[in-house]
């Protein structure tokens, strides 16, 4: 039985997530339902860092056209 590389990268992500998922677990544990506000502050965090470093354009219901520019200047 050959292992392919889809099915390590699939195991390393579901080892890391149930990582994540223990040390959440115990963080809870440990602080209360202050922990989750943490991780969800954490999280939120997280999220904003890499949606401002992947050069993405940031716009709102006003400018509609940006995405559309980007993706054109990226052609």
């Amino acid at each position: 039985m050959r292992i392919s590389g889809r099915e390590v990268l699939t195991g390393v992500a579901l080892a890391g997530l149930f990582l994540m998922i223990a040390i959440a677990m115990a963080f809870v544990a440990r602080i209360g339902f202050l922990g989750v506000g943490i991780i969800g502050v954490l999280t939120w965090f997280i999220c904003v860092r890499l949606e401002l470093e992947k050069d993405a354009a940031v716009g709102n219901v006003m400018t509609t056209g940006l995405y559309a520019q980007q993706i054109r200047a990226r052609e």
